[in-house]
């Protein structure tokens, strides 16, 4: 609690005007003699509570704001060229594309898919590129530079948002080198499982020595279909497939199905 002293016995009502002046966008909550309360600026689940002390003086207290549980997130992997069916709630703050955008290996899908993927509103939109952006082995540099700035490229690195601890490790399918990575992660995005969760036993053994090691409070990967939208949960760590291949495989066979009966009763 800060506190900013202002002249004694100052009206509660004149710092309401005042803020209501200043914060045309926001919504006033709650009004009373002595206690307002408005959302703060562009972030949600923030309160500034503004109250007039007995000394009169004015009292901020920030409430508890947690950007790792307020911030609304979306993550996916191996839409294999269906991105466009694939369905994307509103208001989405963070994004995840684990990898395996594209249906081929070539390099000439990869910006349709980008395309897509930047025009999605978001704060920030993170990609992890898998198997089938085997250019990204090949050709490491040039495949960089096809990533439009809406994007964040995560290869062997480590970024921060607003508190939020992203890591990503490169294991398309599997990591090759025992490699460390920094202590409290949040997410840990990669494209491969780790070997024996969610993985069809085809995981990565090195990966899961890695996560065995760091513990991320999430691993976020794909690339195993038939374990696709499932999630696990270890003992430090919550293990989460995010393959929506079959989900939007079977999407489209149901509607192939539905409009070719359709089609022969006309």
């Amino acid at each position: 609690m800060e506190d900013f002293n202002f002249q004694p016995n100052i009206n509660p009502q004149n710092i309401f005007n005042l803020l209501k002046e200043n914060f045309k966008d926001s919504t006033i909550l709650e009004e009373n003699k002595t206690t307002i309360r408005i959302p703060f600026p562009n972030v949600s689940k923030l309160q500034l509570t503004i109250t007039q002390s007995g000394k009169g003086s004015i009292g901020v207290r920030h409430t508890d704001f947690n950007p790792k549980e307020n911030y609304s997130k979306f993550a996916f992997s191996d839409t294999h060229g269906m991105h466009h069916k694939l369905e994307i709630p509103e208001n989405i703050d963070i994004l995840i594309c684990a990898g395996d955008g594209i249906q081929g290996f070539s390099e000439k899908e990869f910006p349709h898919f980008l395309r897509w993927y930047a025009s999605i509103p978001a704060k920030l939109r993170i990609f992890v590129a898998g198997n089938h952006e085997i250019f990204f082995d090949l050709y490491p540099q040039r495949a960089k530079s096809f990533i439009p700035s809406e994007i964040t490229l995560l290869e062997n690195q480590e970024i921060e948002f607003d508190g939020i601890r992203f890591c990503s490790v490169v294991a398309r399918p599997y990591l090759k080198n025992e490699v460390q990575i920094p202590e409290n992660v949040d997410f840990l995005i990669t494209h491969a499982p780790i070997k024996g969760i969610l993985d069809d036993d085809i995981g990565c053994p090195n990966l899961r020595t890695l996560v065995t090691e760091s513990a991320p409070k999430y691993h976020i990967f794909g690339h195993i279909h038939r374990q696709g939208l499932q999630q696990w949960q270890g003992e430090k760590t919550i293990f989460c497939n995010v393959s929506y291949f079959n989900h939007l495989q079977n999407t489209y066979n149901q509607y192939l199905t539905k409009n070719v009966s359709n089609f022969f009763q006309k």
